[in-house]
């Protein structure tokens, strides 16, 4: 999700606030999976992520951006 608000100044320049919110909902992102089979087989086991495993990516977070232009 994201907003842009920009501000003119004197029709020379503009100034521009922007904020993006990320994970939002602070879904888990995991990295690692629990294949099926051993050694390579194939099998009807699905493939599933490791819920004990590393997650990357980042918790909810909100970033503010200012810019100017001339």
């Amino acid at each position: 999700m994201e907003g842009t608000k920009n501000f003119n100044v004197r029709d020379v320049s503009s100034f521009a606030v922007r904020v993006d919110v990320l994970n939002l909902f602070n879904v888990k992102n995991y990295n690692d999976y629990i294949q099926g089979g051993d050694n390579g087989v194939v099998s009807h086991t699905s493939t599933a992520y490791n819920p004990t495993g590393n997650i990357v990516g980042v918790p909810r977070t909100i970033r503010m951006t200012l810019s100017a232009k001339f």
